[in-house]
């Protein structure tokens, strides 16, 4: 029986296979880092904020939460460490440029289910990693599932 390694070790042995693994790993660590963050906020709730408080619209039309634009700023803040060309979130109504030379193009849902907030139900965070098209924000979304280089859901 195989014993199972936690991410950190999967990270360092994926990093291994090539430059792009590396950058993506680099991308994944930093977006961990992000949702701890975040979760710290989240477990000191109504201490802290009334994250569940309405504010703006977002693109879809829902009104967004504080923690809305808390998990957004967390992350958004991540990707600028990262090797990250472009950033697609939901609680933006474009692609956002964080550095149109990196080779990473990112698409998020930094608070998904954030309609839980209020009765203490399940939230996370959805992103997916892509190649950056060079040069090409919006093509770099419109890829196909082939080319996803890693995606993941934070709890």
């Amino acid at each position: 029986m195989t014993q199972a390694k936690t991410l950190t070790e999967h990270l360092a042995t994926y990093q291994k296979s090539g430059a792009v693994a590396a950058q993506v790993a680099e991308t994944i660590r930093n977006f961990v880092t992000a949702a701890i963050t975040l979760e710290a906020q989240i477990a000191d709730g109504f201490l802290a904020a009334e994250l569940c408080a309405e504010g703006e619209s977002n693109v879809q039309g829902e009104v967004q939460k504080r923690l809305d634009v808390i998990a957004n700023d967390c992350f958004l803040a991540a990707a600028r460490k990262s090797p990250v060309a472009w950033l697609l979130s939901e609680e933006f109504d474009q692609v956002m440029t964080i550095n149109a030379n990196a080779p990473l193009a990112v698409a998020i849902d930094p608070l998904d289910g954030s309609s839980n907030i209020a009765i203490n139900s399940t939230i996370g965070t959805i992103f997916a990693i892509y190649p950056a098209d060079g040069g090409h924000a919006e093509r770099s979304f419109l890829q196909p599932g082939s080319n996803l280089l890693a995606a993941g859901y934070f709890i």
